[in-house]
């Protein structure tokens, strides 16, 4: 019995190993290749920590240790103290990945793989443990590696918090709204006979004017849609007002604001869920 959740935690170990030693490894190498410096194989080295005790609890599990069921726990406290961290963090993850505007579905995929394989490397080492002959010091084996614990957390989560946040959807919408008018007001002031832009593809790349990206241009950015539509043509033809409305993709994770600006330039909003208008209050 003990033999076959041994051999569950040297394989969650060895998959363990290749799903953090692999990339890193592989990254680290395009690096190398591409800027022909071996200065960029440090971050591997100090990352080391993520596949490294993986290959020592395998070290420790490995069969020709057999006689030594002492190795064994060790080995196996290793597996636990390190998995339930990183079980810990790659969670934390797949739950901060799906609160985003837009999931990542290869981030929630790896750390899906990444959770499930901390769990089975868990799982088999508390039973093949309880399978194992128990002595009264077992306890020392466990805590002694405490350390791992203490040390990973942080190895692993003040990196991730700590890390430059990106622009939240809302001010990025308002970044664009502006940019958006402006373009508008240097459209019209290139083609005084025409006014204002019919389209946001008439201020994008060409065939348009080239005042805005191509992203912008698209009507999608950062979790909101964007959507530009002309006033009623005077008599001569001319567009002299138009409205500009941005909502949310998917309320609350991309924003619980929708906002208007029209040719007057003054930004209004809405918390309701509907198409913000002129009648809304104005953005301070």
């Amino acid at each position: 019995m003990a033999n076959r959740w041994l051999q569950i935690v040297r394989i969650s170990c060895i998959v363990s190993l290749s799903i953090t030693l692999i990339p890193l490894l592989l990254l680290d190498l395009r690096e190398v290749w591409i800027h022909r410096d071996w200065i960029v194989i440090f971050p591997f080295i100090l990352l080391s920590p993520l596949w490294l005790l993986y290959a020592l609890a395998l070290w420790n599990l490995r069969p020709s240790q057999s006689l030594d069921p002492e190795s064994f726990k060790r080995g196996l406290a290793t597996a636990v103290s390190w998995g339930s961290i990183v079980l810990i963090f790659s969670s934390l993850v797949l739950w901060k990945n799906s609160e985003e505007c837009a999931p990542d579905k290869y981030v929630a995929f790896f750390s899906l793989v990444v959770a499930a394989t901390q769990i089975a490397l868990l799982a088999g080492s508390v039973k093949a443990y309880l399978s194992m002959e128990r002595q009264t010091d077992d306890w020392h084996i466990l805590t002694v590696r405490v350390w791992i614990s203490l040390i990973g957390l942080p190895l692993l989560v003040l990196p991730w918090m700590l890390a430059p946040r990106i622009e939240s959807p809302e001010l990025s919408a308002v970044g664009t709204l502006r940019t958006i008018a402006r373009a508008q007001r240097d459209y019209a002031t290139a083609h005084p006979r025409q006014g204002f832009a019919p389209s946001l593809k008439a201020l994008g790349p060409a065939p348009g004017a080239g005042l805005v990206d191509p992203v912008i241009a698209s009507g999608v950015k950062n979790g909101y849609v964007f959507s530009l539509q002309q006033g009623i043509p005077e008599e001569d033809g001319r567009i002299l007002k138009y409205s500009l409305l941005a909502a949310p993709v998917k309320r609350p994770n991309c924003g619980t604001h929708s906002f208007f600006t029209d040719e007057t330039g003054t930004l209004r909003y809405t918390k309701e869920n509907r198409t913000a208008s002129a009648d809304d209050p104005p953005l301070e």
